[in-house]
């Protein structure tokens, strides 16, 4: 492996590890203010919308621009909006005496602005992927893009047990500051050590707008769609996931942060091990074609178990089914794409995955407080096994 894939493999591990020290948390900061389920799904949501608008145009300044400074100005998004949630309390304390509004809505306000900055800059992912694009050819790209998710996996098996430890005691903010830090370091490491991997001679000026994605080719359309679909009804697992454990189980935020942490560690081992393997000797429309009914079917099975065992059975399907078809998406996407074009079409697969993740925990929470913990499950599952008539065009391009 090159030294820019090791280099941008480490830069991946501790992003991940400061952004899912926080992610876990949130119910349980939203809930110290009095947010309702719904404003709590909206603040986990309100990421993915800044996202949403924010990454094709990310990725096309890499495409114009380089990955190199793009990547360190997201990260310094990241470096910014975690400050915010870290020092959420003192800031909304000094603006109290200035305004009529509750000190408890002025915190919520902080934490919305927060999130919606780092969604705004939140670039790093996809412009990792890009890196990884960039130094890989067709044979290895797969692999390539395994190790990113196995290094997002790794610190996501790192990050919440150690946002869940640092936040014991209600000190919600100590987690909150340390990712800060991990975002500056990770933006002193790129401008020092990271080389630029987008030459010259294969820079993009196109402008990224949405309406690019009606031109784009039918088996690129297709791919896209597939994600859309998976994307959001995954996000709806995953938006809710923390409420589901605190509302179902009165699970206490330690313990959820060390169950994310061991469903992460299933899903690096599944990539490390079996996903680049898998890519090779299948191909990603054949793993495409088995994984969407299988998350269907977990998705059912979540909504449907009322114990905790059987919970946990579900889960951990869901957890490698994921890390397949997570790498067989963006690796299909890049193999199709033309090498100038690589971080737009990601720009654009990230920006459908943002939308998602602002519908899905909406819809999972808005399902949640009209019904029950069960209900987001069952609506995903239905919805997922409704669209696979759609979604079988993403299993049927051919290169």
């Amino acid at each position: 492996m090159s030294r820019v894939a090791v280099t941008i493999c480490g830069i991946v591990l501790l992003d991940v590890v400061g952004f899912g020290m926080v992610l876990p948390l949130m119910p349980y900061i939203g809930e110290v203010y009095g947010a309702s389920d719904l404003q709590i799904g909206m603040l986990i949501a309100c990421y993915g919308l800044a996202q949403f608008l924010a990454a094709p145009w990310l990725g096309n300044l890499s495409d114009k621009w380089g990955r190199k400074p793009v990547l360190a100005l997201s990260l310094v998004g990241s470096a910014l909006g975690f400050l915010l949630w870290g020092y959420d309390q003192a800031i909304s304390t000094f603006l109290q005496p200035f305004t009529s509004v509750p000190v408890e809505t002025l915190a919520l306000t902080v934490l919305f602005v927060g999130r919606t900055l780092d969604g705004l800059s939140g670039g790093n992912l996809p412009l990792a992927q890009a890196v990884m694009t960039d130094v890989t050819d067709h044979s290895s790209r797969g692999r390539g893009l395994a190790l990113i998710s196995a290094c997002l996996g790794m610190g996501f098996i790192l990050g919440p047990p150690l946002g869940g430890y640092l936040s014991e005691g209600g000190r919600y903010e100590v987690p909150c500051r340390l990712a800060a830090l991990f975002a500056l370091l990770n933006c002193l490491a790129v401008l020092a050590f990271l080389q630029e991997t987008k030459s010259e001679a294969t820079r993009s000026v196109r402008k990224p707008t949405f309406q690019g994605l009606t031109e784009l080719r039918a088996d690129l359309k297709n791919i896209l769609a597939a994600s859309a679909g998976y994307f959001f009804v995954y996000s709806i697992f995953t938006g809710t996931f923390t409420l589901y454990t605190l509302k179902t189980f009165e699970m206490p935020s330690g313990e959820t942060g060390n169950l994310l942490g061991l469903l992460a560690a299933l899903a690096v081992t599944c990539q490390i091990v079996f996903v680049g393997r898998l890519i090779r000797r299948f191909g990603e429309p054949l793993l495409l074609k088995f994984g969407l009914p299988s998350v269907a079917m977990c998705l059912l099975a979540w909504g449907l178990v009322r114990e905790q065992r059987e919970f946990y059975l579900v889960i951990a399907a869901m957890a490698v089914l994921a890390s397949t078809l997570n790498v067989s998406l963006r690796s299909r996407l890049t193999k199709l794409a033309d090498p100038n074009e690589t971080g737009r079409l990601l720009g654009y697969q990230t920006s459908i995955e943002s939308a998602a993740r602002v519908l899905g925990p909406l819809s999972g929470a808005a399902l949640m407080e009209w019904g029950n913990s069960h209900y987001p499950g069952i609506f995903a599952g239905i919805l997922l096994l409704a669209l696979l008539p759609l979604l079988s065009r993403s299993w049927k391009v051919t290169d």
